[in-house]
């Protein structure tokens, strides 16, 4: 099965655990989220145009 977007699925398990690319905002062709979790912040990714939503709202004290 493909990818949802230009990384190849080869890349894709490679991402888990490691610290992003610094141009994982604009590597890739289509569409697609990248969250980044950091002990001190989360930092949501997207595609250059934008065209994935992401929603958030304040839920249990925290943000989901």
């Amino acid at each position: 099965m493909p990818a949802p977007c230009g990384a190849g699925v080869f890349e894709l398990p490679l991402l888990a655990g490691t610290a992003l690319p610094a141009d994982a905002t604009w590597c890739w062709p289509g569409t697609y989220t990248v969250i980044e979790k950091a002990a001190a912040a989360v930092v949501v990714h997207t595609e250059p145009a934008a065209a994935r939503l992401f929603y958030t709202t304040r839920w249990d004290g925290g943000w989901a």
